[in-house]
């Protein structure tokens, strides 16, 4: 399972972000969110050619009831992005064969957009926001739906906000209606590199799934590490059809 990619459109971008600490006093939450999606957006633009790798270890597997793993798959690939689209994946190790051909299947199925998803769109209109505390480095934002009933795939939670550079830097929230899945809680945190760039650094979902025409009840938990960000310069560009 890979859900990483989910989340990159969010705030994978590997560009240096601009130092307004200066400026964010006493914003309001509407203020915090719009500059976070400016920034989100313009940098999504600007690095939507650009193909860059880093290395990915994931370990999944079923849960007992105390959180703990009955049995466990491990998988390292090194994964080349260009914008938001994964166009290279190197299995570099797995613990099994049959580990690596559910990670073979898992690509297979993102690209038949067969795949669990979250609606994780910054200033989303169906969403609320409350700023609902800070730290010296982040403001901490409520993240809500609008209605009753969430619609499938949206998200209940909180974000941490660098107050810095206005980057997602956490995410701690579960979806009450998941696609595909019956129970998901997910958290994500990301890092800044050198440059200033913000990319995940770790993502860890619990989970529960129905099987076997809802007979079969199974948990499960997904960790994921994330490291080894470089950009890639020898990958040419896709070509675009002429008009």
């Amino acid at each position: 399972m890979r859900y990483l990619l989910i989340f990159l459109s969010l705030a994978v971008s590997l560009i240096p972000t601009q130092n307004h600490r200066a400026m964010c006093a006493d914003l309001t939450v509407d203020e915090i969110i719009a500059k976070t999606k400016a920034n989100s957006e313009e940098e999504k633009e600007k690095w939507k050619d650009i193909a860059y790798q880093f290395t990915e270890k994931i370990v999944s597997g079923k849960i007992d009831n105390e959180g703990k793993y009955e049995e466990v798959d491990t998988v390292i690939s090194v994964v080349t992005i260009r914008g938001e689209e994964e166009i290279e994946r190197r299995i570099s190790y797995a613990t099994s064969e049959d580990a690596k051909k559910r990670q073979q299947k898992d690509k297979k199925d993102k690209d038949n957009k067969e795949n669990f998803g979250a609606k994780l769109e910054i200033g989303d209109p169906a969403y609320n926001y409350q700023l609902i505390g800070e730290t010296d480095t982040s403001y901490i934002i409520s993240v809500k739906p609008r209605t009753e009933k969430p619609d499938k795939g949206q998200v209940d939670g909180v974000y941490h906000i660098d107050k810095e550079d206005f980057r997602v830097e956490h995410m701690d929230f579960v979806i009450p209606r998941p696609e595909k899945l019956k129970e998901a809680h997910i958290t994500l945190n990301f890092q800044k590199l050198e440059n200033g760039a913000y990319v995940p650094s770790t993502f860890n979902m619990v989970g529960r799934v129905k099987a076997l025409l809802g007979i079969v009840d199974i948990s499960f938990k997904l960790g994921g590490d994330y490291y080894d960000y470089r950009i890639v310069e020898d990958i040419p560009s896709e070509e675009k059809p002429a008009d």
